[in-house]
């Protein structure tokens, strides 16, 4: 029942290399072997962030309490008990502190695997760790980060926090200042933000236990494809290879109901939709899947009701249709067997109900919820209704079309985009893409690093490599994100290859468009002055730039419409920040007006 199956071929021992002197092929196998594993054993963390006096403390425990078998630990009393209890890390720290040395992270993290090992934890809630976004990587080393919740408070909530913490620091000689916070955040929110895992909690004060609940139950409300069908062969066949094309495993009633009389030593009762929703919502948050497929279920019309009644509408709703004939022929198959037989007479009747009561489910999503709804034909391949299912799921996409410079400006863009606050309705989160990293050896699976590595060969730049093999770095990007379903931004693009050599600009716009959802492009277009100011002062680098831009403007008013074109113009900003905010704004409503 522990048992947990990892995938394992000879594909994944592409990028092996011949022995050398310094590392021998065993090794090689053995990493390449261990990379596989170490995604399915390594522990996973949630992250909790947020100024002090925020309601960190108050949201941590709650968010574990989501998940069997979790933790919440604040790293920061996590080292001052190990110094209060005077073991042998707690004296060296104390030692260390002593002579005006920083405790490392590596302190930290020990102890964390020690919390796990002594508590036989599935996984964690951190509060106070990473204190820096340069700790990210090293905390990655050693655990899954799954998702990340930030406290972010409007203006007069930070002022009140501020004055919180000052009053009761009065007196205190070893606190830092409440600005020492604000700006170290800043980057670790910026960081989570790109990667499309942070959680935006946003507040106009400290928020109260009912206030939180409110706002996780929204953050975690799972995304569903729902596969449904009268067939009792067809349907799971087709869950289970839609599930398995999104790294997961499809969901039968019976499945949580069995999951949850072993992990939450709890009897549920499928018939009953707020006890069988609770277990599914549980099950939901013990996981890190962005997407959970459900195996003939909702099955009834009030079911139906009931789930979008308390998840909303479902990514996509697959109804596997089945001929009368084909159905009774499956039907008198499976009971072949029965004792006393069924009643030939009988069994047209029977099914003629079963068609009856699904037809009356899918109507109820055919009124609520029309657009996730999708009819396919159960003769087809399951590998090619897949394919359908996951053309209806593609990613949305936004291309930023910024230079970049010594600055990195179309990076902060993105930041800002992906971290701006909005009032009223919330807003979903952004995944960023930087095109100058896609094409980057060693960051990629085997496979396609084998594939860029013979590319290279014949290329004159990184980025000059097949159409098939630029498609599947932009596909890889997208399934390892952490919602594969979600909003990318794409920056850096087209890439530099697309004046003077291939793919062109019109090809990779046009690759782009058919693998996602492509919503528009955001043209920032810089004066000479505005450039030296965010960009660069090189008078050749701007004229590079402006032939490069001014290129790409003329293809895509060709290839676009004007609904997907959005120009914002900077002449002489007075400063970084003042360009940025516009650009975000004009962004924003941009997208508002896209997706409206």
């Amino acid at each position: 029942g522990g048992r947990v199956r990892t995938p394992g071929g000879l594909a994944s021992l592409d990028g092996v290399r011949p022995a050398s002197e310094t590392e021998s092929f065993e090794e090689q196998l053995v990493q390449a072997t261990w990379m596989n594993v170490n995604e399915k054993v390594m522990p996973g963390v949630t992250i909790v962030l947020g100024l002090p006096c925020s309601g960190t403390s108050v949201l941590a425990p709650m968010l574990a309490s989501l998940t069997p078998n979790t933790q919440a630990v604040d790293c920061s009393q996590l080292l001052d008990k190990e110094m209060e209890r005077r073991t042998d890390i707690g004296v060296t720290m104390h030692n260390m502190l002593a002579r005006g040395q920083v405790v490392p992270l590596s302190t930290t993290l020990q102890l964390l695997r020690g919390v796990i090992n002594l508590t036989c934890s599935d996984s964690l809630v951190l509060e106070n760790c990473p204190m820096y976004a340069d700790q990210i990587e090293h905390l990655t080393r050693e655990f899954r980060i799954d998702r990340v919740f930030y406290i972010a408070g409007n203006d007069k909530a930070v002022d009140a926090w501020k004055e919180e913490y000052t009053k009761a620091s009065v007196g205190e000689t070893t606190g830092q200042p409440f600005g020492y916070h604000l700006e170290r955040l800043e980057p670790i929110v910026q960081y989570f933000s790109r990667l499309g895992k942070l959680e935006r909690l946003e507040v106009t004060k400290t928020p109260d236990a009912e206030k939180l609940k409110k706002m996780i139950e929204q953050a975690t409300t799972p995304q569903f494809a729902i596969v449904t069908g009268l067939s009792a062969k067809l349907t799971p066949e087709q869950a289970n290879a839609l599930a398995a094309a999104y790294g997961t495993k499809a969901l039968t009633t019976e499945g949580v109901v069995e999951w949850a009389n072993a992990a939450l030593k709890r009897t549920v009762d499928p018939a009953k939709p707020d006890e069988f929703f609770a277990a599914l919502k549980k099950f939901a948050d013990s996981g890190s899947s962005s997407l959970l497929v459900l195996d003939r279920y909702p099955s009834t019309a009030e079911d139906a009701a009931h789930f979008l009644g308390k998840f909303g509408e479902p990514k996509v709703v697959v109804n596997v249709g089945i001929d009368d004939e084909k159905l009774q022929e499956e039907f008198e198959e499976a009971h072949a067997e029965d004792d006393p037989p069924i009643d030939a007479d009988a069994i047209p009747d029977r099914l003629a109900a079963q068609r009856t009561a699904h037809d009356d489910m899918v109507k109820v999503f055919e009124e609520k919820a029309p657009g996730s709804l999708m009819a396919v034909d159960g003769k087809l391949p399951a590998q090619e209704i897949t394919d359908m299912v996951k053309a209806r799921l593609l990613p949305r996409v936004y291309v930023i079309v910024a230079p970049s410079g010594t600055s990195g400006f179309s990076g902060l863009l993105a930041d800002s985009i992906c971290t701006a606050r909005t009032e009223g309705a919330k807003r979903g989160k952004f995944t960023v893409i930087d095109c100058n990293r896609l094409f980057q050896r060693g960051i990629h699976s085997a496979a396609i690093e084998d594939k860029l590595l013979k590319a290279s060969f014949m290329a004159e730049a990184p980025d000059c490599v097949p159409a098939k093999l630029w498609m599947e770095l932009f596909q890889e990007a997208f399934a390892n994100s952490a919602n594969p379903m979600g909003t990318f931004l794409v920056v850096n693009f087209p890439t530099p290859c697309a004046v003077g050599s291939s793919p062109t600009a019109r090809d990779q716009f046009w690759m782009l468009e058919s693998i996602s959802a492509f919503m528009g492009i955001l043209h920032v277009n810089l004066s000479m002055t505005a450039f030296c100011d965010l960009c660069s002062d090189s008078q050749e680098e701007f004229e590079a730039y402006s032939a490069f831009s001014e290129a790409v403007r003329a293809q895509t008013a060709q290839q676009f419409g004007g609904q997907q074109l959005c120009d914002v113009e900077l002449a002489e900003p007075k400063h970084a920040e003042e360009a940025i905010n516009k650009v975000t704004s004009a962004f924003l409503t941009f997208q508002d007006k896209v997706e409206s």
